[in-house]
């Protein structure tokens, strides 16, 4: 896992760079090696904060992709590392049976490989369903919007349910054994119904 930007202003690939503009938001991204699973997360704010958001988030993501061993791989950014160690401590009183951590080598964020990854797969994902949803409305929405945070959620969910990886699977069906069958609609659309006797 490791954290994303996204502003207002085009792309934000640090936190030096994020920190001089005033438009933006922090995502945590878990990526899955093995299925290839991907999940994103606004998060207030880098490491654990004083509700445990992320920690629970990060855990949960863990606990839905059904692993009994589990190995979290992250750089080594001291909030990152906070983080790291609140999830493991929480993982293993929820019951995992085997949990462990690798860390990157020290000044080398680039060896984190798939959670890189697994960032540019996201933030090519929201700027499509971003773009889209705006195009709709007729507006820009701003990156501090409540719907900004469902639709990295939501990015996330279409990655997985629908994207196939060389194999012809999608991560879902990796993860759950078949394939991912329900009928979408596009992020925003508006959808009328009926509730029939």
């Amino acid at each position: 896992f490791d954290y994303a930007f996204i502003g207002d202003k085009g792309e934000i690939s640090s936190q030096e760079q994020a920190d001089t503009e005033e438009g933006y938001i922090k995502v945590l991204v878990v990526r899955d090696s093995v299925s290839k699973a991907l999940f994103g997360h606004v998060v207030p704010c880098k490491g654990v904060d004083e509700h445990r958001f992320a920690v629970a988030k990060l855990t949960a993501d863990v606990e839905w992709l059904g692993y009994s061993k589990v190995m979290l791989k992250t750089d080594n950014e001291p909030a990152i590392l906070k983080l790291l160690q609140e999830s493991l401590r929480e993982l293993r009183i929820n019951g995992l049976d085997t949990i462990m951590s690798e860390n990157s080598p020290e000044y080398d964020p680039q060896a984190n490989g798939n959670a890189e990854v697994g960032v540019k797969i996201l933030k090519g994902m929201v700027r499509t369903h971003r773009s889209s949803l705006e195009r709709e409305l007729g507006y820009r929405v701003p990156a501090r919007h409540p719907l900004i945070t469902w639709l990295i959620e939501h990015a996330a969910d279409i990655v997985n349910w629908s994207v196939k990886g060389a194999d012809g699977v999608t991560a879902y069906h990796r993860i759950r054994s078949k394939p991912f069958t329900t009928r979408l609609l596009r992020f925003g659309e508006m959808c009328r119904f009926k509730l029939r006797p």
